[in-house]
């Protein structure tokens, strides 16, 4: 079983330093093969077709789609090993206890499309980026940031669906006993538990990283748009030193627009370094575990999840403060539907936990942890494909700002 937390969060980060790359450096346009490459064939100069964005969004959906493909032929080792869920195949260990033996039929039931709510999910996140692709065509990541930013927004529902459907695989692996490749040598069943469970929390806080960034992106979205509105009004107006402020031509101007500019993205910001630490944190775990099968390493989730808690609140609380105070200005950006579209899947998230754990409280243990998180992922699985469709409303790539917002916004605040 390939884990996918380490796998995206990787591939993440390294598509972000190249994406900084091409955006903020001469790189493409400097670098040039050495001599005895270029006589064996080697061009002089790396292609222009680098200074655009999308090749990196074909190598972002390359690999949710590989980590989709691995999802589903682990879905049919399962189901074939254990002839389509049938309990008298599965083979779980020994010493498990009693209660997390039981997988009731109406369980099955709910997760069993789950795989088929996952490809759905893709093909419309690719078919809605490709749509968006198509309007920058032939143009370099710093003439089109916007239009950029909106289709990495745009992805969050792929990503947080590939990572709720291996959540579901490995609450299917527990219930059935089913080994795969990176766990088959854990021979305890608390020592599996412990690596299945860490490995699927670490899937959520992979998404929930990439979920901040793209709130992050919302953020700036909302930033550049207010500065574009704000400098076209002063330029109607015939305000020509005002345009200039707004530019950054004038320098205490200037430095104070990039002061409410810190302010505003503080909290945003410490919202991502924090889902990024416990991604970080929670994958490290789980290898050490895997490697070790030692469970009993001192657990700092609940310091991590406290942070995280604050920081999105603080993050939250300045975007809808940016939204609410300067609605007249991002009128044409329809900031509601798009923040509800970013933030929604936290909010959904937050509320079935809640939900679930007061079940749980009221059930006893009828209603075990491992059913708790199969239950969950299955929900999520749906509900990002409606998300998806509800993106598609939000997200709409012919909208006005798109074609109107300056690319040097990123100036100012």
């Amino acid at each position: 079983m390939v884990f996918q937390a380490k796998v995206l969060l990787l591939s993440f980060m390294a598509l972000l330093i190249w994406r900084a790359i091409i955006r903020n450096t001469t790189f493409i346009d400097c670098f040039e093969f050495p001599t005895f490459l270029q006589s064996r064939g080697f061009p002089q100069k790396l292609p222009r077709w680098l200074k655009q964005p999308h090749h990196y969004y074909c190598l972002l959906y390359f690999v949710l789609g590989c980590l989709l493909f691995n999802s589903l032929h682990e879905t049919l080792t399962i189901m074939v090993g254990t002839h389509y869920m049938n309990p008298l195949e599965f083979h779980i260990a020994p010493d498990a206890p009693k209660e997390e033996r039981d997988f009731p039929n109406w369980l099955f039931t709910v997760s069993a499309f789950t795989p088929l709510a996952s490809i759905a999910t893709y093909v419309v996140s690719v078919v809605h980026t490709a749509v968006h692709a198509d309007r920058i065509r032939g143009k370099d990541l710093t003439d089109c940031l916007a239009h950029d930013r909106t289709i990495l927004v745009i992805a969050l529902p792929a990503v947080y669906g590939a990572m709720s459907f291996k959540g579901v695989i490995r609450m299917w692996s527990l219930f059935t006993g089913q080994s795969f490749s990176d766990d088959e040598h854990l021979t305890t069943w608390d020592a599996r538990r412990a690596y299945i469970m860490d490995a699927y929390c670490a899937n959520y806080d992979a998404a929930d990283f990439y979920e901040a960034w793209a709130l992050h992106l919302f953020a700036r979205l909302c930033l550049q748009q207010v500065r574009k509105r704000w400098k076209d009004a002063a330029e109607a107006t015939g305000n020509d030193a005002l345009a200039a402020r707004i530019s950054g031509n004038d320098d205490h101007s200037s430095q104070l627009s990039k002061t409410v500019k810190s302010l505003t993205m503080q909290g945003v910001m410490s919202f991502v370094v924090v889902c990024f630490l416990q991604a970080f944190y929670k994958m490290a775990l789980t290898v050490y575990v895997n490697a070790t099968e030692d469970t009993t390493v001192p657990n700092l989730e609940p310091y991590l999840v406290g942070a995280g808690l604050v920081a999105s609140s603080a993050a939250v609380f300045n975007v809808m403060t940016v939204e609410h105070d300067l609605h007249d200005l991002l009128q044409d950006f329809r900031p509601a539907p798009k923040f509800w579209s970013t933030k929604v899947l936290v909010s959904i998230a937050f509320l079935q936990k809640t939900g679930l754990a007061i079940a749980a409280h009221f059930l006893s243990s009828s209603f075990s942890e491992m059913q708790q998180n199969l239950l969950y992922s299955s929900l999520i699985c749906y509900e990002v494909l409606f998300i998806n469709f509800f993106h598609i409303y939000a997200w709409n790539p012919d909208e006005p700002w798109l074609k109107t917002v300056d690319t040097n916004d990123e100036q100012g605040a």
